[in-house]
């Protein structure tokens, strides 16, 4: 009678090396197909923000929201909760500082403190607005879209990183020396007179998650940051509603932060900051 042969233990082991290399090539390609997914969530949130956003402009004169109003303890609002109404979609600033522009559509999914924001907007088209516990009035009125020369190179939101607080930022940094190597003049047709890279350009991190009730980290936080959590790329929303991922490093100041010319009219006093 023939007994039956089994495998040998040299088949065994080539088995299992083609299972371990197979498995080898195809985890990273998994892991890379769920970050793409997780990241076209994020582009998805950053559209119906867009579109938020559209809405509260043509509703209000064109003009932005202020990135914080509060003229009474009874009335505080963000610019997350400007647009609400017209995406109906997490959560408002409410009493809970933590609160602030989280759940739904204002968080992605990969933001490792879901008690943050993720996204923030250009803190120049949605400056500051009145506070009832400082005094004075706004240094800056919010944009208009007739402002914007460039809107479809102007990122107006874009995601940020994980601030060493309890808190997120609700804008995102602007300023021109955080972007270039050096501060230089404007030309009258609006063009800086330099290009270079300095913080903001390659600056990507998060702190840890923490239950500290301030910012501990050294400036420059992360919080008002750009984060480029997708694979080197961060999730950007233009003025002019379209959205569109940037690798790090490819974002200048000069054509995607500037708005093309000095928003003269939101002075109160002061120079204008860039």
């Amino acid at each position: 009678m023939d007994k039956s042969r089994g495998f040998t233990l040299i088949e065994l082991l080539v088995v299992i090396a083609i299972i371990a290399i197979l498995a080898a090539i195809l985890f990273p390609v998994f892991a890379q197909a769920r970050e793409k997914a997780r990241q076209t969530t994020c582009i998805s949130n950053l559209k119906q923000i867009g579109l938020g956003i559209a809405q509260y402009t043509q509703d209000y004169d064109e003009t932005y929201p202020y990135d914080h109003y509060a003229p009474s303890s009874t009335f505080d609002v963000n610019w997350f909760g400007a647009i609400y109404p017209y995406v109906k979609n997490g959560n408002l600033w409410g009493n809970n500082l933590s609160a602030s522009g989280v759940g739904g559509i204002n968080t992605c999914p990969d933001q490792i403190d879901r008690t943050q924001s993720t996204y923030a907007i250009h803190q120049y088209l949605a400056p500051d607005g009145t506070a009832y516990w400082a005094s004075g009035a706004p240094l800056y009125l919010p944009a208009t879209l007739s402002q914007l020369t460039r809107p479809a190179d102007l990122i107006q939101v874009v995601e940020v990183g994980n601030n060493d607080a309890t808190w997120g930022y609700l804008s995102f940094d602007a300023q021109e020396w955080d972007w270039t190597d050096w501060v230089g003049t404007i030309s009258d047709d609006g063009t800086p007179s330099h290009f270079g890279p300095h913080y903001d350009l390659n600056w990507d991190c998060d702190y840890p998650i923490s239950s500290e009730a301030s910012e501990q980290g050294t400036w420059p936080g992360c919080g008002n940051f750009l984060r480029y959590r997708h694979q080197q790329a961060t999730d950007c929303l233009f003025a002019d509603s379209h959205t569109k991922a940037l690798h790090r490093g490819s974002i200048l100041w000069s054509k995607n932060i500037y708005p093309g010319t000095p928003l003269a009219s939101m002075q109160r006093w002061g120079t204008q900051p860039y």
